[in-house]
């Protein structure tokens, strides 16, 4: 492979380290002898080399030691110069590392790909000016990008760096920020009461000369608020804007009604306010947090802490404690098995396990029993039994029962097991829970559904991430600005006429493809429409005529037409015929049914 300069064979280097699950660093460089250009890169795995002795073996060390990432990794990737070309090309790569990848959901915390580039601060920074907390800056851009994945930086990142630049604000015009800040008194109070508060005001106004300040602004709390009309007469008692902003977004819902209640603090005058505050009051009751809100929230905290877990798996996997011990099998076995909290737990007992020593033993078929007394007060003793197989230990226990209760193996267990020169941990003294690999057997779901975005909104926040670093290099002259717009906009008629062009080419095809489509709807027969038919003289007759025939009546008896059944010659000879063939009238109503 070639590239077209250093930085992008390390930015594809470093893509590709966090496909597979590593970190990398910058290394070995050689330059040009004539104008100390560069001209040899090599990058490694983060985790290459060891760390160096002289920070291990500090005297007097007062905080614990960091932990390592340094096991030796063999993984380079080295890139060289070709001046004929002005190309870069791959000399030597190496990639076979000597530890465990991290996982994919785990690798956004890893060194090389977790940082903020200038860019990200300057857009930080803007919304820590309008007064957004670093919790949502962070919700926002994961919910922006899909994913913590997609962030680019993390927690500890962007609280760094809002540290670092209120610390540079301060001391850029340190006395001016410190006035109206002054402390003049500072009160210390067993409870929160009137009463209390009360005496904690004479007592200012001693301090003062019973000089009354001017305004007082303190938080809603109602027992200052009393002591306060109390004690200090005449003085403006406000609440804090700060206070009832930070509650405004906690409990009210939703941006428009959020900037109603602003309008109402921060426009109105008092009888303004007193006239439009019932009316407000009565919107917010109706606008209650509906219940799809509270499973948003709910899911929003549920992907904070996923992150945080995922963070912990990270540095679980991929840092190592310091071994401290002289035991350094059994420290080693531990670092293996345990979380990095509970190894800390289980480092302590091993230090202490060397004030102990092994006394009285008394051994049997299936178990033994060892009398543990510490070196300065051999009269503290504790009796620890183990019962073992030819192959492992399976049961220890303690008189102290500390492993019983904490599932911790305490320090007289260790002793036990320097004792008898194990070279690991026993697997009863390590239950699964305080396993770095108890959740090895479930999927990982660090998302849930809190980041399901749609693909056209997918590609513009890609868009966004991927120019936001050109942006901020080009806006840094004018002329570079002014020549990038007059770019922009050239691209952006490019770009609208080719829209145009491709929808137009688009409906056509659909109208083609809608014609060529099997089955279809062919095109209705032609009728004679209604309306005065053509004054021909023998089509009009002869449709007169068929109208007239149509138009005369039908007998229900005989069928023909030009009478009906009343006026029906045959009907009467019919009846007649009937009327010849029955004797008389009984006979009649006998046969067809009487008519009473």
């Amino acid at each position: 492979m070639t590239f077209s300069s250093e930085n992008e064979a390390f930015e594809f280097f470093n893509d590709y380290a966090k496909r597979k699950g590593f970190s990398v660093m910058k290394s070995i460089i050689k330059r040009d002898k004539t104008n100390a250009a560069i001209k040899y890169r090599q990058f490694y795995c983060s985790r290459h080399g060891f760390r160096e002795k002289k920070h291990i073996d500090k005297p007097n060390r007062k905080r614990q030691h960091k932990l390592l990432t340094r096991c030796g990794c063999p993984v380079k990737f080295c890139v060289r110069l070709d001046k004929r070309i002005g190309m870069w090309w791959v000399q030597d790569f190496i990639d076979c590392h000597n530890h465990d990848l991290a996982a994919i959901d785990a690798a956004p915390f890893l060194r090389s790909h977790c940082f903020i580039d200038e860019a990200q601060k300057l857009e930080i920074s803007s919304k820590r000016a309008s007064g957004i907390q670093n919790c949502q800056i962070l919700d926002y851009n994961a919910r922006c990008r899909g994913g913590y994945q997609n962030r680019g930086y993390q927690e500890k990142n962007l609280y760094n760096f809002s540290t670092v630049q209120e610390r540079s604000k301060l001391l850029e015009d340190d006395a001016d920020s410190i006035i109206s800040t002054i402390m003049f008194a500072c009160g210390i109070v067993s409870c929160e009461n009137t009463k209390t508060y009360r005496w904690l005001l004479e007592a200012f106004l001693e301090a003062m000369y019973q000089v009354h300040p001017e305004s007082v602004i303190t938080d809603g709390d109602l027992a200052m608020g009393k002591a306060i009309k109390s004690i200090l007469k005449g003085t403006t008692h406000r609440i804090c804007s700060w206070h009832m902003e930070r509650n405004a977004n906690k409990y009210i819902h939703g941006e428009s009604t959020l900037q109603k209640f602003r309008n109402l603090v921060y426009t109105c005058s008092s009888k303004e306010f007193e006239a439009k505050w019932k009316d407000f009051e009565k919107e917010v009751s109706k606008r209650s947090p509906s219940r799809q809100w509270a499973i948003q929230q709910f899911e929003r905290c549920l992907t904070r802490m996923r992150t945080k877990e995922a963070e912990l798996d990270c540095i679980a996997f991929q840092k190592e404690p310091m071994l401290q011990t002289p035991f350094l099998d059994l420290e080693k076995s531990a670092v293996s098995n345990y979380t990095l909290e509970v190894f800390y737990i289980v480092q302590k007992e091993l230090e202490r396990a060397v004030e102990y020593v092994v006394g009285e033993t008394f051994n049997s078929s299936m178990s033994s029993e060892y009398v543990i007394a510490r070196k300065e007060k051999p009269e503290s003793q504790h009796v620890v039994r183990c019962s073992s197989t030819e192959v492992d230990m399976e049961q220890l226990s303690c008189t102290c029962a500390k492993l019983e209760y904490e599932k911790i193996p305490c320090r007289h267990i260790f002793a036990v097991l320097i004792h008898m020169k194990a070279m690991c941990m026993p697997r009863c003294c390590i239950p699964n829970r305080w396993t770095k690999y108890v959740k090895s057997a479930f999927p990982s779901d660090r998302e849930g559904g809190s980041f399901n975005i749609t693909d056209h909104s997918q590609r513009f926040y890609e868009l966004n991430k991927a120019v936001m670093p050109l942006h901020y290099e080009v806006a840094k002259f004018d002329a570079d600005y002014l020549n990038f717009m007059e770019w922009l906009k050239d691209q952006k008629r490019h770009y609208e006429h080719n829209n145009n062009t491709a929808e137009k080419t688009k409906v056509k095809q659909e109208v083609r493809d809608e014609l060529n489509s099997e089955p279809k709807i062919g095109n209705p027969k032609p009728v004679v429409t209604k309306g005065a038919p053509k004054k021909n003289k023998k089509s009009y007759e002869r449709i007169k005529s068929a109208i007239e025939i149509g138009r005369k009546d039908k007998c229900g008896h005989c069928g023909q037409r030009g009478h009906n059944r009343q006026t029906c010659q045959k009907l009467r000879e019919d009846d007649a015929a009937a009327s010849a063939e029955v004797p008389n009238h009984e006979a009649r109503d006998d046969i067809f049914g009487s008519n009473t």
